[in-house]
């Protein structure tokens, strides 16, 4: 009978220790094929360098800038403001582009608000003319009509016909339809006043951005049809924009021309002749045959009568 051997705290006996010495190892097999697999997916391939290269490549051209177009100038430029802008780098062109756009919309709104204010003033001018010309028809008749009524009334003699109370009614109903006249006589003066600022603001409205666009130019204009004639007067009060440009081109033409007469005449002076002199170094055939001669005559050496023979022959 064998005996057996009871582990002690949990001590294995020797057959179980065969069985797992002798047993596949299974839980290390895992983690191993793990590690193996990690090494491999780690390991460089033959593909990686040239994705790599390729991405690099793209990331490049994404950093590429692209290169500005020029700009265009605005066409109501001048000759010159469109070379000078034609010459800038294409950065700056587009700077003073961005500028030019609030210059415009300015430009624009200034524009616009003159011509709001200008036809608000043309509107106010017709309302207040309508006023004038109906008061103008008014105002004669009303005076008529009073004239007619009262006028030449012998107020004693209306007392004596039909008593004094009768009379007082009479004279009250006329001195009422006398206010009534002097207010309307009032209404049409400053009628007449308001429609006189209206017409002259209007005026100048269309003068804006000429040199009569100040108050003190047509002032000025207004002295000189006044040394013109006294009887320009009435003209200037009535004078429109176009009296005041043809009456400042008149006054430079007259300025001009009496410039021109006190300036005193400039003489022009007459064209000096020049005395022709002969050129120098060249004697004349006489005067050269009788130095050969008087030469050959002092030496009588050979090379003074050759000079002497090929002198011209003068007269």
């Amino acid at each position: 009978m064998t005996d057996t051997v009871t582990p002690i705290d949990g001590a294995l006996s020797v057959d179980q220790a065969v069985e797992s010495l002798t047993a596949p190892i299974e839980e290390d097999a895992a983690p191993v094929e793990a590690a193996e697999a990690e090494e491999i997916e780690a390991e460089p391939t033959a593909e990686e360098p040239a994705d790599e290269a390729e991405s690099l490549e793209g990331e490049g051209e994404t950093e590429e800038v692209e290169a500005v177009a020029p700009a265009e100038p605005p066409k109501y430029w001048a000759k010159e403001a469109k070379e000078a802008f034609a010459q800038l780098p294409p950065e700056l062109q587009a700077v003073v582009l961005a500028q030019e756009g609030p210059r415009e919309e300015a430009a624009s709104k200034a524009k616009e608000a003159a011509a709001q204010e200008t036809a608000r003033a043309r509107g106010e001018l017709a309302k207040v003319q309508t006023i004038v010309e109906g008061l103008s028809v008014l105002v004669p008749k009303a005076i008529q009509t009073f004239k007619d009524r009262w006028e030449g009334v012998d107020w004693a003699e209306t007392i004596r016909q039909h008593g004094s109370e009768q009379a007082m009614i009479w004279q009250a109903e006329a001195n009422e339809q006398a206010t009534q006249i002097q207010q309307l006589q009032q209404a049409q003066a400053e009628a007449e006043q308001t429609a006189r600022v209206a017409f002259v603001q209007a005026e100048a409205e269309k003068l804006r951005g000429t040199p009569l666009e100040s108050v003190e130019a047509r002032q000025e204009v207004a002295k000189y049809l006044l040394g013109v004639s006294a009887e320009y007067q009435q003209r200037i009060h009535d004078a429109d924009a176009l009296d005041y440009q043809i009456a400042h081109k008149a006054m430079l033409w007259d300025r001009a021309q009496a410039q021109l007469k006190a300036k005193p005449p400039t003489k022009t002076a007459a064209p000096v002749k020049q005395a022709v002199r002969p050129a120098a170094g060249k004697a004349s055939p006489t005067s050269s045959n009788s130095q050969a001669a008087n030469r050959f005559a002092q030496t009588r050496s050979i090379d003074d009568a050759v000079a002497l023979l090929l002198q011209p022959r003068g007269a």
